[in-house]
């Protein structure tokens, strides 16, 4: 009769044989990974990376070069303003084309305004879980290097950047419509709201023991200080409903 002891060494589970384990697990735990110094992983990390990149170029040739998909990446997000009920007197959407022609070709000579673009790019970026990688361009993603240590494609890489920040753009002139839009509609919301409806729905998001932290730190505020913080607040509820609602390639991770 074999002993115990010589199934568990036997049978290639150790101290792991006997349990009852859900198939996926049984699946990674039996799954062949090969060496990546073995010949065939390195043939199928090139072939694999290859694919990737010839995927790239196709989406991007798609997207940032063609002009069709740049007209209609600004024409059909105003079917997002539509859908919030964006439409009126909230905002200016010649104020956001402003804003974002001056950003794209670097014109602005108004610190304010740089000011403000930064901010509300910000604002509607942060809290989406990735952050913006402006050092490099999606052409030099692809090329796997700066496009300066190419010769050639220096002045090639200066018209791509700028498609890329014309799409960005794009996107941008109706986030910053509707972000706008979604303070004005907060602040008449709340003119006639008592101090507690206003903490109770600006800080719904929050933690408890986060409202708690704030609202005894705006105890010992003066009364201009906590006006300051309301209007901190509408911004950040803004930039919330425009991330949920106005979505973009902002909140999908570097890999997709």
């Amino acid at each position: 009769m074999v002993g115990i002891e010589e199934t568990l060494n036997t049978s290639g589970w150790g101290s792991l044989y006997g349990y009852v384990v859900p198939e996926r697990i049984y699946k990674d735990l039996t799954n062949q990974i090969l060496n990546p110094d073995h010949i065939l992983a390195k043939i199928g990390l090139m072939a694999w990376g290859a694919g990737l990149r010839a995927k790239g170029v196709s989406q991007y040739s798609k997207t940032i070069l063609s002009p069709v998909t740049q007209i209609r990446n600004v024409t059909t997000a105003a079917a997002f303003a539509m859908a919030q009920g964006n439409i009126g007197k909230g905002a200016n959407i010649f104020d956001s084309l402003r804003l974002v022609r001056d950003d794209i070709l670097s014109k602005s000579s108004d610190e304010v305004l740089e000011a403000e673009v930064r901010e509300i790019q910000d604002m509607l970026i942060q809290g989406a879980g990735f952050k913006q990688n402006t050092s490099a361009s999606g052409f030099e993603a692809l090329l796997g290097k700066k496009a300066s240590d190419i010769k050639g494609l220096k002045t090639v890489s200066k018209g791509v950047k700028l498609a890329e920040k014309t799409y960005t753009g794009g996107d941008d002139i109706w986030k910053i419509y509707n972000y706008k839009f979604e303070i004005s509609k907060l602040n008449n919301a709340m003119a006639s709201a008592s101090p507690t409806q206003k903490f109770s729905y600006l800080t719904k998001d929050l933690a408890d023991f986060e409202k708690t932290q704030l609202k005894n730190a705006m105890e010992n505020m003066t009364p201009a200080e906590v006006a300051k913080k309301y209007q901190e607040l509408i911004k950040d509820r803004a930039a919330s409903t425009v991330r949920e609602n106005v979505p973009n390639y902002n909140k999908a991770p570097d890999i997709i």
